[in-house]
């Protein structure tokens, strides 16, 4: 396959022949899951669809240890975006919230990053099954405040109990947002009941609620 050329790619160099394939589908389905091994580019090859498809302000929900790592990977890829990274405390989150609304209105493009566990107190939660949300549960909080135009799930294997707090926060977030990207090497960790959150969240239209029942197609 032919690498794009010098002036279409904004990055350092042209990507390999499995990241061009990885660009192309990201950048042409509204919602996508990208399930490569470690070490084959997947944070570069997102960033870079992401700015080619300039849809902005975007949320990633990323480990915590690889927050600010994210950050610096935009400086490197795509150094007009403004990227904001999560952390602290409530109030430091929402300040750090405001001053990416003050980006996005003056019309950059918008990306903020937050770790996985955040997810449990600052996103209103989708429900599941019998679960009953509680009042709070039921409440919209901070990342709610933001017209999320693209959801990315980093390490989305996190997201595999479909009854977990950062489950349903991730699931609730992503199905507001036009377009939704979940990425991991490992999205099969104990059986094929594993890729089930993951594709309900990423495209419910062919994931509906109910496990039991998609697996048994």
């Amino acid at each position: 396959m032919a690498r794009i050329t010098t002036k279409r790619y904004v990055g350092k160099t042209k990507p390999w022949a499995h990241q061009q394939k990885g660009l192309d589908l990201i950048r042409g389905q509204a919602a996508f899951a990208l399930l490569m091994e470690m070490r084959t580019g997947k944070t570069p090859m997102t960033i870079e669809a992401l700015e080619a498809i300039n849809q902005w302000p975007v949320l990633l929900v990323v480990p915590n240890t690889t927050k600010f790592v994210w950050q610096q990977e935009f400086a490197e890829w795509a150094p007009n975006v403004a990227t904001f990274v999560l952390h602290g405390t409530a109030a430091q989150r929402r300040k750090i919230l405001a001053e990416a609304e003050v980006a996005r209105d003056a019309g950059l493009g918008v990306a903020v990053v937050t770790n996985w566990e955040s997810l449990r107190s600052s996103t209103r939660l989708a429900g599941y099954g019998s679960i009953k949300l509680s009042d709070k549960e039921k409440e919209e909080q901070m990342l709610n405040e933001f017209d999320w135009q693209v959801v990315v799930g980093d390490e989305a294997h996190r997201a595999v109990d479909p009854k977990s707090k950062q489950s349903r926060g991730l699931k609730h977030l992503a199905h507001g947002a036009p377009r939704r990207i979940l990425l991991t090497g490992t999205p099969v960790r104990n059986d094929a009941a594993d890729l089930y959150t993951l594709w309900n969240i990423v495209a419910p239209e062919e994931a509906p609620e109910g496990r039991t029942k998609w697996l048994a197609r």
